[in-house]
C-alpha cells in the first residue's frame, strides 16, 4: 500500500508549495500567466460565476449546509486575488440545493449550462455524480467535486475533477488496521449508494487478500422512515456468526437511525465497530445515546486528511467570520472553487473547457489549501492519501468527533 505522506514531508510542501495564498505568490504567478491586460483607466468588471450544487436539504444537509459559507470565504479570497492583480474579473457563487439526490444534482447542472455557466463545483456524493458523467461528457460541462471518492469514477480524460483522493488506498488502509486490531472475520452493513457499495467492494478485496474474512454482507435501501428492520436482521446474522467486527457505511439521517437502533441490541454491542467517513461530521450522530454505544463498541472511523497542513488552522478560525463551522470535506470545497478561481484568472477569464481543464491541472500541480497540495493524477483525483482515525465521545460534557490517530506510508499511530 503506498500511502502519503509523513510529518516531515508534508510540513515541508506546506512551507515551500503555493506559499503565495499568504505572501502573494499566487499574485505574481498568474499575472505572468493571463491574458488579462491592465490599464491606468479603471476597467469595467467583469462577472464570472461558478455553479455550485450542495446538499442544503435532505439526509447529508447537516453537514453540507456548512460548506456554503465555505464557498463564500473562497470567493472572496478569489475577488481579493483578482483585485490585486489589477483584474477586472469579479467572481460570484450560483448556490443550488441538491437534497443529496442524483436527479436533483443533474438537474442543477443542466441549469448551470443553459445559464451560461462551465464549471460547477459539487455534488457531495458519488452517486451524484455518477448521475452527472454523461451530461459532462456529453457538454464538455467541468465539474471539480469535493467529497466523491468512488474508484468507479476514476477516469482519465473527462471533465471532472475531484479534490478527494479515491477511495481505493483508503479502503486498503482500513483493511490494514483491521487486521492490526486482531479483526478476522467482518459483517459488512452499508447502504446502497454508489460509494458504500465500492468501498465494501474494495475492502473485501484488501482484507481478504490480507487474511481476513467478510462472513455475510448486508444491503439496506436509503430513503427510509426507520432502519429498525435493517438493524434487527444485522443483530441476527451477528449472533449466529459472531464477527469479530462490522463494518458500517452510512450517512447522516440514516445514520444515526440506525446506530440508535443498534445501541439497544446486546449482540451489536458486544461486537467492534470500523465505520468510514460518509456521516463524519453529521449533527444527528452527536447524541449521548450513540456516543455511549460508539465508546462500548470501541468505534475506529477513517477519513482522508492532510496529516499536517498549517494552512488548515488558518481556515477554521477565518471561516468563524463567515459562520461557519468545518464538517467532512470543508476544505476539500475550498480547495475546489479556488482551483476553479484560480484557473479561470490564468485563462484571463475562458469559458472555453478545454483551455480550463488543462489550466486546472496546471493550477493544481503548485496549489496548496486547507486540504493539502492540490495535485492531480491521471484521473483527476487528487493524489494525496494519509488518513485520519476518529471516534465520537463526549468533550467537556459535549458530544463530539473526536480524532485518535493516523495512518501513512503504512504506519498506524494511535494517539489515544
Amino acid at each position: 500500500m503506498e500511502l502519503i505522506t509523513n510529518t516531515r514531508f508534508m510540513l515541508i510542501i506546506a512551507s515551500t508549495l503555493l506559499i503565495g495564498i499568504v505572501i502573494g505568490y499566487t499574485i505574481g504567478y498568474y499575472m505572468g500567466q493571463t491574458t488579462v491586460q491592465t490599464t491606468q483607466t479603471t476597467p469595467i468588471q467583469r462577472k464570472y460565476i461558478l455553479g455550485v450544487s450542495i446538499a442544503l436539504s435532505g439526509p447529508i444537509s447537516s453537514i453540507c449546509v456548512q460548506w456554503e459559507p465555505v464557498v463564500r470565504m473562497a470567493i472572496d479570497d478569489l475577488n481579493n486575488i483578482s483585485r490585486s492583480m489589477g483584474l477586472n474579473l469579479v467572481f460570484e457563487p450560483y448556490i443550488l440545493d441538491d437534497k443529496g439526490s442524483p436527479e436533483e444534482a443533474l438537474k442543477n447542472a443542466q441549469t448551470f449550462y443553459a445559464a451560461g455557466i462551465r464549471i460547477m463545483i459539487g455534488p457531495p456524493l458519488s452517486s451524484q455524480l455518477k448521475a452527472i458523467k454523461a451530461f459532462s461528457d456529453a457538454n464538455k460541462f467541468i465539474i471539480i467535486a469535493p467529497c466523491s471518492n468512488s474508484p468507479t469514477l476514476a477516469i482519465p480524460g473527462d471533465y471532472i475533477f475531484r479534490t478527494q483522493p479515491s477511495a481505493i488506498a483508503e479502503s486498503e488502509a482500513l483493511a490494514v488496521l483491521a487486521i492490526r486490531e486482531n479483526i478476522r472475520s467482518i459483517i459488512s452493513f452499508h447502504i446502497d449508494d454508489e460509494f458504500c457499495n465500492v468501498f465494501s467492494k474494495y475492502f473485501k478485496d484488501s482484507f481478504e487478500k490480507r487474511g481476513g474474512r467478510i462472513v455475510h454482507e448486508i444491503v439496506y435501501s436509503p430513503g427510509q422512515a426507520d432502519y429498525g428492520t435493517d438493524v434487527a436482521t444485522l443483530a441476527s446474522f451477528a449472533r449466529s456468526l459472531t464477527p469479530d467486527a462490522i463494518l458500517y457505511c452510512g450517512y447522516g439521517t440514516d445514520g444515526a437511525n440506525i446506530l440508535s437502533h443498534a445501541a439497544e441490541e446486546p449482540a451489536l454491542r458486544a461486537t467492534r465497530w470500523l465505520v468510514v467517513e460518509s456521516f463524519y461530521g453529521a449533527s444527528e450522530v452527536l447524541v449521548p445515546k450513540i456516543i455511549e454505544f460508539a465508546q462500548q463498541v470501541r468505534m475506529i472511523g477513517i477519513r482522508p486528511a492532510p496529516l499536517v497542513n498549517p494552512l488548515y488552522d488558518e481556515f477554521v478560525n477565518r471561516l468563524r467570520n463567515y459562520g461557519g463551522t468545518p464538517t467532512y470535506c470543508s476544505e476539500n470545497v475550498y480547495d475546489a472553487v479556488m482551483i476553479a478561481g484560480l484557473a479561470v484568472l490564468r485563462t484571463g477569464g475562458s469559458t472555453d473547457p478545454d483551455e480550463l481543464r488543462e489550466a486546472i491541472v496546471q493550477v493544481a500541480k503548485t496549489y496548496y489549501g486547507p486540504g493539502g497540495w492540490g495535485l492531480l493524477d491521471e484521473n483527476g483525483d487528487r493524489v494525496q492519501a494519509a488518513f485520519k482515525l476518529w471516534t465520537l465521545s463526549m468533550v467537556n460534557g459535549t458530544p463530539q468527533y473526536v480524532d485518535i490517530g493516523y495512518i501513512s506510508d503504512s504506519t498506524i499511530v494511535m494517539e489515544s
